[in-house]
């Protein structure tokens, strides 16, 4: 009996989810962020260039990394199939490799970056053949290629396509804890876009604010 289960830690600090204490039904905070962060990703259409997404990559390609200067650090995305949205991956890809140079990514010999596009049989093939150079030219004169996927979770198809190539393969962005921040951050952004839309419609009342800021530390804490 009566001993309250998780008393003690009060709340739902968000960094809930992963605490590996009892299966007796404390694991229900799991699922919530998982699909929390899903949602986030759809209505965001994806990743952004995000300092934490860049720092993230950049400790995949250094967990693999033995002598930076002989290292090409390859970023790969999944891509679309729409030329115009993939263009605008290519822009992402562009800036995440920006982002990872200023965070030290300039010890290596250099950032390259691709979409794979693979579920576009008619896309795929020229990206796939760009992408397999770029590995082949990084792995030529005693050089070598760390392939890191720009996604949140995992890898991709990455061991496939590349198969036959010398290249070393790091893993996406979860699970590491700047993607939880990440998660967070972008849920605390997607809230105050949230309460904004409602305030446009009626005029605010003095006993809303008192509410919000009640229930709104997270906010005004910012």
């Amino acid at each position: 009996g009566g001993h309250g289960g998780h008393g003690g830690h009060g709340g739902h600090g968000g960094h809930g989810g992963h605490g590996g204490h009892g299966g007796h039904g404390t694991a229900a905070p799991a699922p919530p962020s998982r699909i929390a962060s899903s949602a986030i990703l759809t209505t965001a259409g994806g990743l952004d260039a995000h300092p934490l997404f860049a720092e993230t990559l950049l400790n995949r390609a250094l967990e693999l990394s033995t002598q930076p200067a002989e290292e090409t650090i390859i970023l790969t995305a999944h891509g679309v199939g729409d030329d115009k949205r993939n263009a605008s991956w290519y822009v992402t890809l562009k800036a995440l490799a920006e982002e990872m140079v200023q965070a030290g990514g300039d010890a290596f010999r250099g950032i390259e970056y691709g979409t794979w596009r693979e579920d576009w049989p008619a896309k795929r093939k020229p990206e796939i053949k760009r992408l397999r150079g770029i590995v082949e030219a990084a792995s030529a004169n005693g050089g070598r290629a760390i392939v890191v996927p720009a996604r949140t979770l995992g890898t991709g198809p990455e061991a496939e396509l590349l198969k036959g190539l010398d290249f070393l393969l790091g893993s996406g962005f979860a699970p590491h804890p700047n993607f939880a921040k990440w998660v967070e951050m972008m849920a605390d952004e997607a809230l105050a876009e949230l309460t904004l839309l409602p305030s446009k419609a009626t005029p605010p009342h003095p006993e809303d604010a008192a509410a919000t800021e009640e229930s709104g530390e997270a906010a005004s804490s910012r």
